[in-house]
């Protein structure tokens, strides 16, 4: 989250920035919805900022977004993201006040799961985290009709007509020589696609070129890689590339 010799993501000086009121911003307000394979809203360090109204489960069919197995990439993202940071323990994610959603997509990702995920909740959640995609094997991936109607409902209606913000993975190909432009959720016109980089300022060797990446971010691949919440089972914290 720091800057200089690390490569990191400058977010402190984001942190620094007050609003109207003279308060530290630290994501207050904003509500990032994670579209993954769940979310363990029992972990210290993001039950504080859960907001269960705004969460689902396309996979068990119920309003539980808690993963099963050892399934922790989720609740690992939304640590990135908007891990609490103020309890003493643990870590911090970028929007520490932020809330969050889970959205437990991944396990029963139909193109009409996919279009409900990206709407749910429309009149709530800010920003919908999605750090995953199609198979990276160098082959064209359209998306599916219903959800590229969904982004652009979604980016047209969503935050009083601003419009919401949907975040997702650049891919991580780079060594089947796959490209994000074939990827058709990453390529589109209505999301912001991150590639990542590692902590010596150069792309992560997975992380794939493509004409529609918008962001690089702090990731792994170098001497370093990002700490974030895991599942309890995994005691509660580990490192690895949640872009």
């Amino acid at each position: 989250l720091h800057s200089s010799s690390s490569n990191g993501a400058n977010v402190v000086n984001a942190w620094n920035q007050t609003n109207s009121s003279g308060g530290k911003i630290y994501g207050t307000g904003v509500l990032i919805g994670i579209v993954d394979d769940g979310l363990d809203h029992s972990h210290p360090d993001l039950s504080e900022n859960y907001v269960p109204n705004s969460s689902y489960d396309w996979v068990g069919g119920d309003t539980d977004p808690t993963p099963s197995g050892n399934n922790a990439h989720g609740t690992a993202s939304a640590g990135v993201a908007a891990g609490y940071g103020h309890n003493g323990i643990g870590i911090t994610g970028a929007a520490p006040n932020a809330s969050l959603s889970g959205l437990r997509l991944l396990g029963n990702g139909t193109d009409a799961n996919e279009a409900a995920a990206w709407t749910f909740s429309l009149d709530a959640i800010d920003i919908y985290s999605n750090s995953w995609g199609p198979i990276d094997n160098g082959t064209v991936q359209p998306a599916g009709p219903q959800l590229l109607q969904a982004l652009a409902d979604g980016t047209s209606n969503a935050r009083d007509g601003l419009g919401a913000i949907y975040s997702w993975a650049g891919g991580n190909g780079r060594g089947s020589k796959d490209n994000s432009n074939y990827d058709g959720w990453a390529n589109s016109r209505y999301v912001n696609a991150i590639a990542a980089i590692a902590d010596n300022g150069r792309y992560s060797s997975y992380s794939e070129p493509g004409a529609n990446i918008l962001v690089a971010a702090p990731s792994n691949g170098g001497s370093e890689a990002i700490t974030t919440t895991d599942i309890e089972g995994n005691a509660g914290y580990s490192s690895g590339d949640y872009t």
